[in-house]
């Protein structure tokens, strides 16, 4: 791989120019002779070129050959951050695919510190020329020697931090993002946020199988996700708990997710979908009707008069099945006199707060929905399904186990 070496160049200090210049050039020498590149791009004002004419001197004595593999990219404001940042930066990448140190010894303090940013946020090696120091705090000619600096590994902490703050938050592409930049964790590490991440996200899609496989693969943490989800994908029937009601725990839990990203639009359209499951959970464990396919038989035999029943055939499709949404499946709970459709009958309130969702952008209007009605649609909501699943495990504990973790 081709090795590139940056240096930002001043004139040193003090009185002797000569003595200086000479120091400083000993020093930057020293450099390219230990990493030895097969380029150097010198950054520094136009008095600068002759510190780096010793230098070509210098290595010509050293070396016997001429040294011209440099190039000179002249900063016209060297106090300037701006534009000390974009002409180093810009020269970075200039070279993909190649080892690029740079080696911020000498220049303005702009300059230098522009160098050292440059190698965090683009994780470059740093390099600085030290030595014994005598008059004006010049380095003694032979007594050079090169300090490598990694300053990348403090931009991967930040990395991690904002990895972690990203997955708190939902935003699963940017925590991916976060750990493709991230230089210093093995592969054990990598692998095992990979998984995290993608099962998550995988997961927060309803794509639960799929969320379940790559929690798999850690080992020994997030045992009461995996329990959940586990269960939820169980297909045994003598389970205690429904896969319906666990979704309804998830539809919940998702719903909050939606909430605390100020999604409300989205969290309404979970409660309403949520709403409906209610329903069609209770017709399924209670009385084994399936909403997509009533079959009109099984009404008969729960007792329904053929007169009720026939008032369900309006909602046959073309494909000649009886399939109900949900008004017509608390209609039908109450035809069964079953006690959640009576509930849903006398709630008023709810029955409001589900027809302003078909008026929301993501219905069949264009109203925004606000914080305040997700939360009174939620406190409804959540009265019906702790109804619905009286006979099953207890909501808030299903809930528990399918909260997604926070990383710290």
């Amino acid at each position: 791989m081709q090795r590139v070496l940056f240096m930002t160049v001043g004139t040193g200090v003090g009185s002797n120019q000569q003595g200086r210049i000479s120091s400083l050039a000993h020093g930057l020498l020293s450099c390219i002779l230990h990493f030895r590149p097969d380029k150097v791009i010198f950054f520094g004002s136009d008095q600068s070129y002759s510190t780096v004419d010793v230098v070509k001197k210098l290595y010509f004595e050293t070396m016997k050959k001429e040294f011209s593999h440099y190039e000179f990219i002249i900063i016209q404001q060297i106090d300037s951050f701006d534009e000390c940042f974009r002409l180093i930066s810009s020269s970075l990448t200039r070279f993909p695919n190649t080892e690029i140190i740079i080696d911020y010894t000498s220049g303005t303090k702009t300059m230098t510190v522009s160098a050292a940013i440059c190698s965090v946020l683009f994780h470059k090696k740093l390099s600085l020329i030290s030595g014994k120091r005598g008059e004006h705090g010049l380095i003694i000619s032979g007594t050079e020697h090169i300090i490598e600096q990694n300053l990348y590994s403090a931009y991967d902490k930040i990395l991690i931090a904002k990895l972690h703050d990203s997955f708190n938050h939902y935003q699963f592409s940017t925590a991916q993002n976060c750990l493709d930049e991230i230089i210093i964790f093995d592969d054990d590490i990598r692998e095992t946020y990979t998984a995290l991440i993608n099962a998550y996200r995988l997961w927060d899609k309803f794509h639960h199988e799929s969320a379940f496989l790559e929690l798999k693969n850690i080992s020994k943490e997030y045992a009461e996700n995996k329990l959940f989800l586990s269960k939820l994908l169980s297909d045994s029937r003598d389970k205690k708990v429904s896969k319906e009601y666990f979704l309804i725990a998830d539809l919940l839990n998702n719903t909050e997710r939606r909430v605390e990203e100020e999604k409300y639009d989205d969290a309404t359209a979970r409660l309403y979908r949520c709403a409906e499951l209610i329903a069609q959970f209770r017709l399924k464990t209670s009385y084994l009707l399936d909403t997509s396919n009533i079959d009109t038989e099984r009404l008969l035999e729960l007792g329904l008069q053929p007169i009720v029943i026939s008032q369900y055939e309006e909602y046959k499709t073309r494909s000649r099945v009886i399939k109900i949404g949900l008004h017509a499946s608390y209609d039908l709970l109450c035809d069964l006199k079953d006690s959640l459709g009576f509930l849903f009958r006398k709630d008023k309130e709810l029955k409001n707060l589900l027809s302003y969702r078909n008026d929301s952008i993501l219905a069949h209007g264009i109203k925004p929905v606000n914080k305040d009605f997700v939360d009174k649609l939620y406190r409804k909501i959540i009265v019906f399904a702790e109804e619905a699943g009286k006979e099953q495990e207890e909501l808030t504990k299903l809930r528990k186990l399918a909260k997604f973790p926070k990383l710290e």
